[in-house]
């Protein structure tokens, strides 16, 4: 049996931090979703399940439009004859009187899990039954440890067995846990009779095996922040008498990508900015370039962006670097102290050196000079 996953797709999120670029990005939100349906019904795919795992809507409440346009996506699902289940997020929770996911409106065929506790649901995808472990979290009524345990039912006859959580592995990035976040029990999982653990919340891909269950994050197909970075994917879980496999299938969407850049290793540090950023341009990117090291008097790193936005979908330059004002070198190298003394080596360095070694040395006189209180830390209000 192959199956699809996909998960917080955040239909409706403002994505405001992108400035003019927002509701663009918005739009591939959108699109995102219903590239998704169109994998699942592509012939070549032989997709047998789609398993929806939470925060398919920003909101509990979303705007008219987004309903619509799940309500369009899950019918095509329906009319490939596709079977298709689905649990409610943190976001686009149930236990909203008003949660959209209580509205009624999406097709008869969707298999919403709606309990507060996990509960066995059974469902037949390719001729074999499915059961189905899962909950919709609400703050009301869930247990104060709901997962426990989550385990395959012996009693449910043949079949496979997965589990359905939007909820937050040990090893997921680390954050305050909030009781809405789910902490998924992993000592009892190698154990649990699951063929697999498929899993939203956690918006970057990840796979991991506890004995013979298979536990993964398909991830966001478009990242909603900087940290979602790295390729996009379709996640499909094969399930066979052979064993378990997983295969990731790269989406074409836009590309984060979030970078350290360290100015004292860029040789001047304008030309080494405007270098890579040359390196990282495409329409298709949403980059974020944190400065560090240390910067010439003069240097402006809000011009640099003004002056290479255009070659991106959103650029930020973020300047934690320091500012040195080389100029006091002259006047410094003929103090008689360690400060004094080391400025005259770096000059006769700059002087008897090789030219290709003149970018190295320059970034270490601004570094000495920033540690002997001869630069400032550039006022950034």
């Amino acid at each position: 049996m192959r199956i699809l996953l996909g998960a917080d797709f955040h239909l409706g999120a403002t994505m405001g931090w992108l400035g003019g670029q927002s509701t663009a990005r918005r739009e591939d939100l959108n699109r995102a979703f219903s590239r998704f349906v169109d994998f699942a019904v592509r012939p070549d795919q032989k997709i047998d399940l789609v398993l929806l795992l939470g925060d398919i809507f920003d909101s509990h409440a979303p705007a008219e439009p987004l309903v619509e346009l799940v309500q369009r996506e899950l019918t095509r699902l329906a009319m490939a004859d596709l079977p298709v289940a689905a649990i409610p997020g943190t976001h686009d929770g149930y236990g909203y009187a008003d949660s959209v996911w209580r509205s009624g409106r999406f097709p008869s065929s969707l298999t919403l899990i709606t309990s507060p506790g996990v509960s066995r649901t059974t469902i037949q995808a390719a001729g074999r039954p499915v059961h189905l472990y899962g909950l919709a979290f609400d703050p009301a009524r869930t247990p104060a440890d709901p997962l426990l345990p989550m385990q395959a039912d012996e009693s449910a006859g043949p079949g496979l067995h997965i589990g359905m959580v939007h909820g937050s592995l040990p090893a997921s990035p680390e954050w305050e846990f909030r009781r809405r976040d789910l902490a998924i029990p992993t000592a009892e999982l190698a154990g649990s009779g699951l063929h697999l653990l498929a899993l939203g919340h956690y918006h970057n891909f990840l796979e991991k095996w506890f004995g013979d269950t298979l536990v993964t994050y398909p991830g966001t197909l478009e990242g909603l922040k900087y940290g979602e970075s790295g390729e996009r994917s379709f996640v499909t879980v094969e399930l066979s008498e052979e064993g378990t496999a997983l295969e990731r299938t790269p989406f074409p969407g836009r590309r984060i990508i979030d970078e350290t850049f360290d100015l004292d290793r860029a040789g001047p540090p304008e030309i080494g900015l405007e270098r890579r950023l040359e390196e990282l341009a495409g329409l298709d990117r949403i980059v974020r370039l944190t400065l560090t090291g240390h910067a010439p008097a003069g240097f402006d790193a809000a011009v640099i962006r003004s002056r290479c936005a255009n070659r991106f979908f959103h650029l930020d330059i973020e300047d934690e670097s320091l500012t040195v004002d080389e100029r006091m070198a002259g006047r410094l190298a003929g103090e008689q102290t360690v400060r004094g003394l080391f400025v005259r080596k770096m000059q006769e360095r700059l002087a008897r050196g090789a030219e290709s070694d003149r970018p190295l040395v320059m970034a270490a006189l601004r570094a000495g000079l920033a540690e002997f209180g001869a630069g400032e830390v550039r006022d950034e209000d």
